[in-house]
């Protein structure tokens, strides 16, 4: 079965290719505080992702990681996504 892409802007892409360059040759310790940056600076450039989008980014960054750091970033997303969901509630 083909894995369906999702349709990424243009402006998102150029961010990506660059933050893929950032990150190869990371070691697996450099890679979670890069993870955090990339959120922040996604932010203060006004780009924000799908989860559709964010699923298909973090597959593609943490291919290469154990396990257990898998799980560190999961749980990253999960606490962001907690996060996120309270400012937009406080803000509304």
């Amino acid at each position: 079965m083909e894995q369906k892409q999702p349709n990424i802007a243009s402006d998102k892409m150029e961010f990506l290719a660059s933050l893929m360059k950032e990150a190869n040759g990371k070691s697996q310790n450099e890679v979670m505080p890069f993870l955090m940056s990339v959120a922040q600076r996604a932010n203060e450039k006004g780009i924000h992702f799908t989860d559709e989008e964010t699923e298909m980014l973090v597959r593609a960054m943490t291919a290469n990681m154990s396990p257990a750091e898998r799980k560190k970033v999961e749980l990253l997303r999960r606490m962001s996504k907690l996060i996120s969901a309270k400012k937009r509630k406080n803000h509304s």
